[in-house]
């Protein structure tokens, strides 16, 4: 389902939203990975490494009525008008669900070479997970038999954590005259400096097991950046 709201450029504010919830099951994600149970497709039957269920990003201007032609200082001088007029502030909050990660144990299964996936006995999942305990532990455990024994946990049952990011920017346009325009711009990127983490480790019998040790790839911290351009 895909869903868009749009106010269109009035009174110096737009806004655009759009929302998307949708799931996505295959058996295999990546073209070099291979089914566990090549005798058993549907073993490995679950949603998709790139599900992501809820989707939604909201971005916005809008033009500060400073200057001539608007509310504030309308009837300054020039000066004061290349000063304070021009203006605009611009957002795009973007919000969306964690990916979907697999609970695997370290022994494999002997008779075909493959790896395994560990006995699902609950739901692993916890009420308040943490970096260091993102999802339950005891609610696995590793086959007893590895000769030719599967796990009964299935293929990406588990979320890792949401991804919530706001970046921001301030631009200030001054007409130098009728043909040459200034643009002063200054952007911040994931403004709430809020880390966007990756998912956890998931082999069960390690001491990384339920872990995030990392951020998910090219999220990083509050960035800053400083631009001037001349139109003409």
């Amino acid at each position: 389902m895909q869903a868009k709201g749009q106010k269109r450029f009035s009174k110096g504010l737009t806004l655009l939203a759009s929302y998307t919830w949708s799931k996505t099951i295959d058996i295999i994600s990546d073209g070099e990975q291979s089914p566990l149970n090549p005798y058993d497709l549907n073993y490995n039957r679950g949603v998709a490494d790139f599900n992501i269920p809820h989707n939604f990003t909201l971005s916005g201007t809008y033009s500060l009525p400073v200057g001539r032609g608007r509310a504030l200082l309308s009837g300054g001088p020039a000066l004061v008008d290349k000063l304070f007029g021009g203006w605009q502030l611009g957002g795009i909050f973007l919000g969306r669900s964690g990916l979907p990660f697999t609970v695997t144990q370290q022994q494999g299964v002997l008779s075909t070479g493959t790896g395994n996936r560990p006995d699902r006995l609950r739901s692993g999942v916890l009420k308040n997970p943490t970096v260091d305990r993102w999802f339950d532990l005891s609610a696995f455990q590793p086959t007893r038999e590895n000769t030719a024994t599967y796990g009964d946990a299935g293929r990406n049952i588990l979320m890792g954590p949401r991804q919530i990011q706001v970046d921001l920017n301030l631009t200030k346009m001054t007409s130098i005259n009728d043909r040459v325009t200034h643009e002063l711009r200054w952007e911040v990127f994931n403004a709430l400096n809020r880390p966007q983490f990756a998912n956890p480790g998931s082999v069960i019998g390690t001491g990384s097991a339920g872990v995030i040790s990392a951020l998910l790839f090219q999220t990083p911290m509050r960035q800053m950046q400083l631009a001037m351009k001349m139109n003409f």
